[in-house]
C-alpha cells in the first residue's frame, strides 16, 4: 500500500487509494482525509507563515479530534 518514499500526507493518501493501493481507500474518502490535512492539520502542524495562527475553538477541537479517531478506527478495521 505505500513505497515508504511518501513525501507527505497527501502522497500517501495517494498511494491508499490507488490501484497499486488496491484502493485501500475510495476516491471520496482521499478527498476528504486530504481535506483535512489541507485546511487543519498544515496550518496548526506546521504554522501559518506570515499570517496570524489559526485557533479553533473548543468544540471544533473535539470535532477534529473525534474525526481522527473515526479513521485510525476505520483504517484499522480494514486491515484485519
Amino acid at each position: 500500500m505505500t513505497t515508504g518514499n511518501e513525501g507527505g500526507a497527501h502522497n500517501f493518501l495517494d498511494n491508499l487509494g490507488s490501484e497499486r493501493g488496491q484502493h485501500f481507500i475510495a476516491r471520496w474518502e482521499k478527498n476528504m482525509l486530504k481535506a483535512f490535512f489541507t485546511e487543519i492539520r498544515n496550518p496548526f502542524g506546521h504554522g501559518a507563515g506570515s499570517a496570524q495562527m489559526p485557533k479553533l475553538t473548543p468544540q471544533q477541537t473535539t470535532w477534529a479530534i473525534r474525526e481522527c479517531m473515526i479513521w485510525v478506527s476505520s483504517l484499522i478495521t480494514r486491515a484485519n
